[in-house]
């Protein structure tokens, strides 16, 4: 799976991260945490820089992961590793 190490970096600083940032952005590269940042751009901007060029992990905080709703498809929770589809169809 594409960021295993800095989903799992995320997760292990998750409590900390929701205490002190939650609805702020960081940008992760293996074990690495820089920020927290209110901007998605800011956060981008300085993993870009400071991670040299390497593909790095960009995560919003939330406690507890957003559920979206697209007209057609139904309810989609993602959380980190497991996505979870409720079907709008009639039974």
């Amino acid at each position: 799976m594409a960021f295993e190490a800095e989903l799992a970096a995320y997760e292990k600083n998750k409590e900390r991260l929701v205490q002190e940032a939650e609805g702020q952005f960081v940008a992760i590269l293996g074990d690495s945490i820089i920020g927290p940042y209110l901007a998605y751009a800011d956060a981008y901007a300085q993993g870009a820089t400071l991670f040299s060029g390497r593909p790095f992990l960009i995560k919003q905080v939330f406690r507890q992961e957003p559920v979206t709703f697209t007209p057609g498809v139904g309810a989609v929770q993602t959380d980190l590793d497991k996505v979870w589809q409720y079907s709008t169809q009639p039974r």
